[in-house]
């Protein structure tokens, strides 16, 4: 077994221990499954505050591209985009962390990911950027990830996207908002290593 594959057992059975002891909900971490293997939870789950999930890197599953700082910046300038880069090491420039609040924090910058603009329905096409206001009550930067791997931006609904809709990406390409969610689409479908 690998890591990645113990970490969900683990983090899957903190979950499933805690959803017995209390009525604390758990995040639903999405993993490739084969469809023989597919479960489906009963409902989109968010961290609790007991439940804080551990780093991770942001794997898009179809081009194997991970999310970076534009630049490759350990602390990016605010305003600074989140692109798609080949690579996914182990760097904590790479790293994010899911705030019990529903927030996407950057580890090595304590930066979160927001809209560009800071709207709460922003256009299609709106750059995903760092910025340092990750304040508890910002509504504009709180997300879900979904049970089929798509990332929502609770407010706005939409998900997010790579500029263009490729499915491979080319390093550098920005990640934006789009108000597609399909369930089919494989294009914005991620993974949390």
């Amino acid at each position: 077994m690998d890591n990645t594959t113990i970490i969900i057992i683990v983090v899957f059975a903190v979950m499933l221990i805690s959803s017995m002891s209390s009525s604390a909900a758990g995040l639903y971490y999405f993993q490739e499954q084969t469809p023989s293997q597919e479960q489906k939870p009963s409902q989109e789950q968010k961290p609790s505050q007991e439940q804080t999930p551990s780093l991770f890197r942001i794997k898009h599953i179809s081009s194997n591209k991970c999310l970076h700082p534009n630049w490759g910046k350990d602390n990016p300038d605010n305003n600074t985009a989140v692109v798609f880069w080949s690579g996914c090491d182990d760097s904590n420039r790479i790293k994010y962390k899911w705030l019990a609040n529903g927030q996407i924090q950057h580890i090595s910058s304590n930066k979160c990911l927001v809209p560009s603009g800071g709207s709460n329905n922003p256009d299609n096409g709106t750059e995903v950027v760092f910025y340092d206001n990750c304040d508890d009550n910002n509504s504009v930067i709180k997300y879900k990830m979904l049970e089929n791997g798509q990332i929502q931006h609770i407010s706005s609904g939409k998900c997010l996207h790579p500029s263009g809709g490729s499915e491979n990406p080319a390093d550098g390409t920005r990640l934006v908002f789009w108000n597609s969610c399909d369930d089919n689409n494989s294009v914005i479908r991620y993974k949390l290593i």
